[in-house]
Formats: structure tokens, sequence, C-alpha cells
């Protein structure tokens, strides 16, 4: 058996995916669905935005969001602003169902986390 990343990464970890519930979608079947600057599949990402915000957007509109966000993740920033938008959204629009903590509760949290490391 030839021993590669095929071999010891991709299967294995497709495998564990499937098992947990995920599908998997391969790129030669899917090559005009997916955006190719973030690797974006437009229709996923049209249904879970409009589940995430109870809305109906049109092709057009997904496709203006995900034009912005291939702007936002070509800045040289390390992906800090395309974490903001996960956190914060785009044009009124939740892109994640992370919610963000106010920085006094998330401060309070690692203070208290803080005194619980033994010195």
């Amino acid at each position: 058996m030839t021993h590669n990343e095929n071999s010891r990464v991709k299967i294995p970890a497709i495998a564990h995916l499937t098992r947990l519930g995920y599908t998997y979608l391969p790129l030669k079947q899917c090559k005009d669905e997916v955006c190719q600057d973030t690797n974006i599949f437009r229709s996923l990402f049209q249904n879970a935005v409009n589940q995430l915000n109870g809305r109906n957007l049109s092709a057009a509109e997904i496709d203006r969001l995900v034009a912005e966000l291939t702007i936002k993740l070509s800045n040289d920033d390390l992906g800090r602003a395309f974490y903001k938008i996960l956190l914060d959204g785009m044009d009124g629009l939740r892109l994640s169902s992370v919610l963000r903590a106010p920085s006094a509760i998330s401060t309070k949290m690692w203070k208290r986390s803080a005194r619980a490391v033994p010195r």
C-alpha cells in the first residue's frame, strides 16, 4: 500500500466527517458551483445565509456578497477582516451562527480563568 497524503490524511478525514453527518462533495462534480477565489459553494452559502437571516436572497445578491468576501480575503491582514465579518456580519446579514460576547463579559471570564491557574 502506498503511504501518501491521500491514504494518511484525506481519506480518513473524509470518512470521519461523513460519519458525523457531513456530505462529501467532490470538486470535479461542482466546478461551476464553486467560487475559485474563495472555495465557497454558492448554493450552500445562499441556503445558509437565508436560513440564518430568515430571508430569501437572490443568486445575484449572493454573488455580490461572495465578491465582497473575496476582496476581504485578499487583504494581507492574516484573516482579521474576514474574522470580523464572521462575528459582526456584513450589510446587515449574519454569516455565522457565532454570537459575539460583550467585551465586559469576556474580560471577566478571562480574569476568573487566569486566577484558577496555579503559579
